[in-house]
């Protein structure tokens, strides 16, 4: 009987060992394939990234030949019709029987608020531009001492 026990825990042992090396061998199998899986979308992964590269490339010098052609446009307009004056903003108000109208126009760094006030078919209009350069907030040599 102790020989039959010990025989039944041999082959347990051996079945156990056999199936441990079998799992191992898939196990190492496995670990083979994903490697080599790993590889090829790698090698996909950085062909796609070449692709992208150069297309990338041929995308920017085109827009920078774009923006080139838009400079180069609106160089010629500066140069030959100047600054753009562009309404900022308008508004208006009822005011003490009068409808007064604050417009605010920008040409460059300059603004000009003008102003009109109507009674009626009476209508006053005060205009004046504003320099906003930073030349023209200075104060002068004696207020920097």
């Amino acid at each position: 009987m102790r020989k039959a026990a010990a025989e039944r825990r041999r082959q347990i042992t051996y079945i156990v060992s056999k199936r441990k090396q079998r799992q191992d061998e898939r196990l190492r199998k496995l670990m083979i394939v994903t490697r080599i899986q790993a590889m090829f979308r790698g090698l996909l992964a950085r062909r796609r990234k070449r692709k992208e590269d150069a297309a990338a490339a041929v995308i920017q010098e085109w827009v920078r030949e774009l923006l080139a052609a838009a400079h180069a446009r609106e160089a010629a307009r500066l140069s030959s019709n100047g600054l753009e004056v562009r309404k900022m903003f308008q508004g208006g108000r009822y005011v003490c029987g009068g409808y007064y109208v604050v417009t605010i126009l920008r040409c460059g760094d300059n603004l000009m608020l003008h102003s009109t006030y109507s009674i009626g078919s009476a209508t006053a209009a005060i205009g004046r531009w504003l320099l906003t350069t930073a030349a023209s907030f200075s104060r002068g040599p004696e207020d920097h001492a």
